[in-house]
């Protein structure tokens, strides 16, 4: 059971941005000195998505239980722009975390994840369409979950063929498209919808050259730069090197090309 050092009152300032790291430290301190020491930690999917004061503090906590060797952590999950996002609210928190990546399955593992399910109810699938799979998902576990579904119910037989898979990707594709893609589209304005079909036409392999992207929309990169910027602030896109952008999500390039009519 904790309990408090003295028995003096403690009090609060009513600023969530001064008590807020006070009571967490507080607490992770008074963890640290338990019998058998505990921790504190958050766990936050899509972090890239917090607003920037609720990032800011989180991430002054962190530094500050760090120089204080207190037991606070913060696991965060979220899109390939979390650096850059974090970078631009604390110029430290790169030195705060250990980034890990988690990329597209390798196509063994796309490959039983369709198969293995279709095997426990004592189905099969041909080869020649097992491989129409696995290249249309790219390993993205939830296109694999999305067509691996779409399939299915698109077999009419134990014995799932090319046909089935190419009506299944059709129905996923499209559910694809009025979901997952377009929640992302619709949250654009006409000058960022713009600027992403002008990226989507110069890709070239996985990135684009932002100096190309502005020379096809007649500009120069800096008078694109606040268009950019916002893209990237919501997880649109990313930066993978200097002067380069690429999609946060595979397949985006084609459905921002399908809305512009353009494939």
């Amino acid at each position: 059971m904790l309990k408090p050092k003295t028995d003096e009152p403690t009090f609060t300032t009513g600023v969530l941005d001064i008590d807020f790291p006070e009571a967490i430290l507080n607490l992770a301190e008074a963890l640290k000195e338990l019998p058998q020491p505990k921790a504190i930690g958050f766990f936050i999917d899509e972090i890239q998505d917090l607003d920037s004061e609720l990032l800011d503090m989180l991430l002054t906590t962190q530094h500050e239980a760090g120089q204080r060797e207190l037991p606070f952590y913060i696991i965060g999950a979220g899109l390939p722009s979390v650096p850059t996002r974090l970078g631009e609210i604390k110029t430290y928190a790169e030195r705060l975390f250990s980034y890990r990546e988690i990329g597209a399955l390798t196509p063994e593992a796309t490959r039983r994840a369709f198969i293995e399910p279709i095997r426990r109810p004592g189905g099969h699938i041909v080869e020649s369409a097992l491989e129409k799979a696995i290249v249309a998902s790219q390993g993205f576990p939830y296109f694999i979950q999305q067509y691996g579904q779409a399939i299915w119910n698109s077999a009419a037989q134990q014995t799932i063929t090319d046909d089935d898979v190419l009506a299944g990707l059709a129905v996923g594709r499209s559910e694809l498209d009025s979901g997952f893609y377009l929640t992302r589209w619709q949250r654009t304005t006409n000058a960022e919808q713009d600027y992403l079909v002008a990226m989507a036409r110069v890709m070239k392999g996985q990135a684009a050259r932002t100096g190309e992207i502005a020379d096809l929309l007649g500009k120069t990169a800096n008078g694109t730069s606040v268009v950019r910027k916002s893209l990237i602030e919501k997880g649109l896109v990313y930066s993978p090197g200097v002067g380069q952008l690429a999609f946060t999500v595979p397949g985006m390039q084609d459905f921002v090309l399908r809305q512009a009519g353009q494939v």
